[in-house]
C-alpha cells in the first residue's frame, strides 16, 4: 500500500504554487474539484515510495506525460515528470459541517483513508496538505465522467445499457466494496455521482468524505442526529438513523444496479419523508419482463431485513456474478495486453489475486478449475439464451393478444351500415 505523503506546513506555499490549474471540474456542497498540472510529481512519487506502484496507467489516463529514465532500475522506467492530477479543495468550515453530519472529529479523515487504499477500481491518492484555510487533496486523474451524467445521457436518448455493460460496472463496484469492507471501511455515500466511468467501461469509486473506518469488518457505525448519505440511495436502516454496517453499502449497490438496468430510481418521493416511507415500507418498482433474469440479484441487495440481505462477498459468489467476474477479468486482461503499461500488469495481478480469494474453491485441481470455468461460460450462454427466449415468448403473447382482439372486433362489427352501434363496457 502507498505510504501517506503529507507536505509539511512550511512548504505549503511552494506546494500550492507548483500546481497549475487547467480548469474547474466541478463544485459541490463540500468543496471544489479542479484539473491541475503538478510539476514535481516525479520527485513526490520517488520520495513517497509510490514510484513502483504508479497510479498512472494508460487504460484509465490518456494524458500523462511520461519520461523514460536513464537509470537501470526497472522500477523507474516510466515515471511521470509532469502529470495531470485532480485537486480537491475544501474549507475547514465545510469539513467541520461534514464531520458533524457523519459523526467524525478528524479533519483529515478522507486523505487518511485514501492514503491507505490501493485498488484498481478506487481513485488513487497522491498527496495532501493543509493550511489555516483549506485542505488540499491531490488524486489521480481518471479520464472519464460521472456515472450519473452517463445515465442521464442514456435516458435523454432513450438508450439502455447493454446487460454486459451493467454487469461489468456492478462487478467492478462490488470488488471495490469488498476490498473496502475487508479493511473495515464503509463508504457511506455510494451513489452514481460518486462513480467515474470511461469509454472502456472501467470505473473508479471516488469521494470518501463520509467514509469511516471501523475496528473490524462486522462492527457498526452509529449515525449522528443528521442523516448521512444521499436519500435515494439510503437503506431502510439509514433513513431510520440506525446503525450503519457493510450491508448498507450493499443496499446502495442494489439501487445503482437497478438504476443502470432501468435508468430510473427504484424508490421515488417528492419529499424526504415520502421517500423514506417508500424505502421502508414499499417494494421496489417491478423490473420489466425482459430484465426479470436480474430479479434474484436485485432482490438480494434490496432486501429490507439487513440480516437477510446479501453481503458483498455473498453477492460476488452468486453463479451469475462468478460468471461475469471471469468474463470481466478476461476483458481486462485483453486491454492490459493490448494497451497496458507495467503498472497495468501489476493491477491485473492484484485483481486476479483479490478475486481468487473471494471465490476460491478449496480442494479444486487445475483441471477442476478449468471445468468450473467451462460450466460458468455455459451458464452465462444459457442465461443470455433464456433472456432471448423469454423476450420472444413475451412478444408472441402480445401479438397473439392483438390478433385475438382483432377477431373479437370483427365479430362485434355491425352487420349493416344502419345506425346500430356499440360501446365498450366499462369495468364496474
Amino acid at each position: 500500500m502507498p505510504n501517506q505523503q503529507t507536505i509539511e506546513s512550511q512548504n505549503n506555499a511552494e506546494f500550492i504554487n507548483s500546481l497549475i490549474e487547467l480548469k474547474k471540474l466541478g463544485q459541490g456542497a463540500f468543496g471544489v474539484v479542479s484539473l491541475v498540472l503538478y510539476n514535481n510529481l516525479k520527485g513526490l512519487l520517488v520520495k513517497s515510495g509510490l514510484a513502483c506502484e504508479a497510479n498512472y496507467y494508460s487504460i484509465s489516463q490518456k494524458s500523462t506525460i511520461y519520461q523514460t529514465s536513464n537509470d537501470n532500475n526497472d522500477n523507474n522506467d516510466l515515471l511521470p515528470t509532469h502529470s495531470l492530477c485532480v485537486l480537491k479543495q475544501e474549507s475547514h468550515r465545510s469539513i467541520e459541517h461534514r464531520n458533524k453530519l457523519s459523526g467524525e472529529n478528524d479533519k483529515l479523515s478522507e486523505p487518511k483513508i485514501l492514503s491507505n487504499l490501493a485498488h484498481p477500481f478506487i481513485i488513487g491518492y497522491i498527496a495532501h496538505t493543509f493550511n489555516h484555510e483549506k485542505l488540499y487533496l491531490i488524486q489521480e486523474f481518471f479520464d472519464g465522467q460521472e456515472l450519473k451524467q452517463v445515465i442521464l445521457g442514456k435516458k435523454q436518448l432513450s438508450q439502455n445499457f447493454s446487460s454486459q455493460e451493467v454487469l461489468f460496472v456492478v462487478f467492478q463496484l462490488a470488488m471495490a466494496l469488498e476490498y473496502l469492507h475487508r479493511h473495515g471501511i464503509y463508504h457511506r455515500d455510494l451513489k452514481s455521482s460518486n462513480i467515474l466511468i470511461n469509454n472502456r467501461c472501467l470505473i473508479k469509486l471516488i469521494d470518501f468524505g463520509f467514509a469511516e473506518k471501523s475496528l473490524n469488518m462486522h462492527s457498526a457505525s452509529k449515525y449522528n442526529t443528521d442523516v448521512v448519505g444521499t436519500p435515494y440511495y439510503m437503506s431502510p436502516q439509514a433513513v431510520s438513523r440506525l446503525v450503519y454496517t457493510d450491508k448498507t453499502d450493499c443496499w446502495s449497490l442494489g439501487i445503482i444496479f437497478y438504476e443502470l438496468l432501468t435508468l430510473k430510481k427504484p424508490f421515488e418521493g417528492g419529499t424526504f419523508q415520502i421517500l423514506a416511507n417508500s424505502i421502508y415500507f414499499n417494494s421496489y418498482a417491478a423490473l420489466p419482463i425482459q430484465l426479470s433474469c436480474f430479479k434474484y440479484l436485485i432482490d438480494g441487495l434490496l432486501e429490507k431485513h439487513e440480516s437477510r440481505r446479501f453481503s458483498i462477498k455473498e453477492f460476488l459468489n452468486t453463479k451469475e456474478m462468478q460468471s461475469i467476474g471471469l468474463q470481466f477479468i478476461r476483458y481486462y486482461e485483453t486491454l492490459v495486453n493490448n494497451i497496458g503499461t507495467k503498472a497495468d500488469h501489476n493491477w491485473l495481478c492484484v485483481l486476479k489475486e483479490h478475486y481468487g480469494k473471494i471465490i476460491s474453491k478449496p480442494g479444486l485441481s487445475s483441471k477442476q478449475e478449468l471445468a468450473l470455468d467451462k460450466i460458468l461460460r455455459k451458464e452465462q450462454y444459457e442465461l443470455i439464451q433464456n433472456e432471448r427466449i423469454l423476450r420472444e415468448k413475451y412478444e408472441k403473447k402480445v401479438n397473439d393478444f392483438f390478433q385475438q382482439f382483432s377477431v373479437y372486433m370483427e365479430k362485434m362489427r355491425p352487420v349493416s351500415s344502419s345506425n346500430t352501434s356499440f360501446k365498450f363496457c366499462t369495468a364496474p
